[in-house]
Parts: C-alpha cells; sequence; structure tokens
C-alpha cells in the first residue's frame, strides 16, 4: 500500500498550493503533514492569514487524526484532482 498523498511529493509547492488552496483548513494541515518541511513553510506563506491561522492550529493538533481518516482523504483527493 502506498504512503498516503504520495502522487504529490513530486510536485513543487506552487502545483501542490493549486490543488489544496480550496480545501478546508483540516484537509490542507493533513495533507502538508505529508510535505517536506520547506514546501509546508512555502505553502503557508501564500495562503492568506485567516487560513494559514487555521490551517496551523489545526496541525498542531493532528495526533487524534485516525490513520484510517487520512487514508480515506488522500484517496479522496487523488480521485478528485486525477493526479
Amino acid at each position: 500500500m502506498n504512503k498516503p498523498f504520495y502522487y504529490l511529493y513530486n510536485l513543487d509547492y506552487l502545483e501542490l498550493l493549486k490543488f489544496i488552496k480550496n480545501e478546508k483548513p483540516l484537509t490542507i494541515a493533513i495533507v502538508l503533514s505529508y510535505m517536506k518541511p520547506n514546501i509546508v513553510a512555502s505553502i503557508l506563506n501564500k495562503l492568506n492569514d485567516q487560513l494559514k491561522f487555521k490551517t496551523i492550529i489545526l496541525f498542531s493538533n493532528l495526533k487524534n487524526i485516525s490513520s484510517n481518516k487520512v487514508n480515506n482523504i488522500s484517496s479522496l483527493l487523488y480521485l478528485k484532482y486525477q493526479i
């Protein structure tokens, strides 16, 4: 089985931002938790202040998210964007 969001690993931050910028803050936080720190920082710098704040708060509380939920979100995004 592939790691969650494996299909996003080779995107640069601008390409990744296009895919996630209209998602809910929790989805953005979950996706970013699987990306390299430099990608995370670049994307957070491009989000508006309100979305950035919500995403950071959720990102810091992800320990309560089940792996099943993460895998479901990963699968849904894959299907949604046909990456």
